[in-house]
């Protein structure tokens, strides 16, 4: 095959790649959730600790959660800032440029801080963020502050009687958002006349494996239990379905797995704190403008423009910006005409958002290219 039927062929398989890639962002577009995968594309210096990618953009520290269902997704943002104006303004920002579908909510009080609730396309109760967004997507919550990394969230909580009498309150939850895991939370009675029958009642509705089974103990396993869960009294103890609520002095819960909350209560869990990034991080649209002036030279030089690729195959033995090729069948000028016509139909289709990813293909179509030219 002479030079000319090589270049035609990886110009039919450019639009190939480009079709698929077209296919694929077409796909992401109208998912509703942001995709772990595509987050990171759009923030490759994001510090990872655990389940949460830690940001500083506009002098704001952010810390996004995922979860590890459906192969990952960005489900909870928030954003600190040192006024809560400032917080709620790049909170704004950074929800448009994710999706069209990101709800913004402020923290309570004079908190500097800012919530972005992600869109899901599936609700799973298997992990920690299900306890802020199931089952209404986190409409019911409010965000309070954090302990360390431990985020302070609210929720009202009403049930009725058999006497059909109304009990209202509030229920506070400590939780670690750098698991993922229901292995322990905390939650507190902070408000109302709730009791402890109304809290087994409400993990219920949030843990997916919870249970009201309390057994009946021998004197050894009280004993035995008394060191294993120090200054609580066991409110349900479930080994089959491996889930415990442990009441300590008549006002925290510690819930989750038996190993999980004893482990908690038995250690002194200090309070650990986020190590952000130092330096400010690019928007992403920022990062693609420079990604585009930085390749265009590039591409310019080892691909020429679509018009100097169709104008110089009309004309045999001409130098092109691919180099200089001998004259060659009418076939050859037809499918080169097609094919650069195809690329930039779809290269259109794309759009603006599209053109980082454009400019990637066109920079491993010149390596290519050159790599043809030198043989």
């Amino acid at each position: 095959m002479n030079m000319r039927g090589l270049i035609v062929l990886l110009l039919l398989v450019a639009v190939a790649v480009l079709t698929n890639y077209a296919s694929a962002a077409e796909d992401r577009e109208s998912s509703s959730s942001i995709r772990l995968y595509d987050f990171k594309e759009k923030f490759p210096e994001a510090v990872r600790d655990g389940e949460c990618y830690l940001l500083k953009l506009n002098d704001c520290h952010i810390v996004a959660v995922s979860s590890p269902y459906a192969s990952g997704q960005i489900e909870l943002i928030f954003v600190n800032a040192k006024k809560k104006s400032a917080a709620q303004k790049v909170a704004q920002e950074l929800a448009a440029a994710l999706s069209s579908k990101c709800r913004v909510m402020p923290f309570e009080g004079r908190e500097p801080w800012a919530a972005i609730i992600c869109p899901t396309e599936n609700k799973n109760r298997r992990y920690s963020t299900s306890l802020i967004l199931y089952p209404d997507g986190g409409r019911s919550v409010r965000f309070v502050g954090w302990q360390g990394k431990l985020l302070r969230v609210q929720v009202d909580y009403s049930v009725s009687n058999y006497a059909r009498k109304k009990r209202r309150g509030v229920i506070e939850m400590l939780l670690d958002v750098t698991s993922s895991s229901l292995s322990h939370v905390e939650f507190r009675i902070v408000k109302g006349r709730l009791d402890e029958e109304d809290m087994v009642d409400f993990l219920d509705s949030r843990f997916p494996n919870s249970s009201s089974y309390l057994p009946m103990f021998s004197s050894r396993e009280e004993s035995e239990l008394r060191s294993k869960f120090p200054g609580c009294d066991l409110v349900v103890y479930s080994m089959s379905s491996d889930f415990c609520v442990a009441n300590k002095k008549g006002k925290a819960y510690h819930v989750g797995t038996i190993d999980g909350v004893s482990a908690y209560l038995r250690s002194k869990h200090p309070t650990a704190k986020f190590n952000y990034p130092e330096e400010n991080m690019d928007w992403p649209d920022k990062r693609i403008a420079q990604d585009e002036t930085s390749t265009d030279s590039e591409h310019s030089t080892a691909m020429g423009s679509s018009s100097e690729l169709t104008s110089s195959s009309d004309n045999s033995g001409e130098t092109t910006a691919l180099g200089k090729t001998a004259s060659s069948p009418a076939g050859d000028n037809t499918a080169m005409r097609a094919a650069t016509a195809a690329m930039e139909s779809i290269y259109n289709s794309m759009g603006e958002a599209s053109r980082g990813a454009r400019l990637n293909v066109d920079s491993e179509i010149a390596r290519y290219i050159q790599m043809l030219r030198s043989l």
